[in-house]
């Protein structure tokens, strides 16, 4: 994974090989942003938003697996895993 610029939040297979939609059983029509990268979970200084995570997806234990994916230290284009 590079920094998340053109990885779907919700509809891309970017955590456990699933959507975040399929892991929470969450469904599309009841999500107000559907559009979100996951870029937009990753902080000026290169960390995860943890505040964000857990008001974005209501603290679901899915984000402890997030905070466990390492974030690249240099700028690169996204790739598959």
């Amino acid at each position: 994974m590079g920094r998340g610029e053109k990885i779907s939040f919700w509809v891309d297979n970017w955590v456990e090989n699933k959507s975040l939609l399929k892991i929470i059983g969450m469904d599309p029509s009841v999500i107000p942003n559907l559009d979100l990268k996951v870029s937009e979970f990753i902080t000026p200084t290169g960390d995860w938003n943890v505040r964000l995570l857990k008001s974005t997806l209501n603290h679901h234990p899915i984000i402890q697996k997030i905070i466990g994916i390492a974030l690249p230290i240099f700028q690169r284009e996204d790739s598959i895993c």
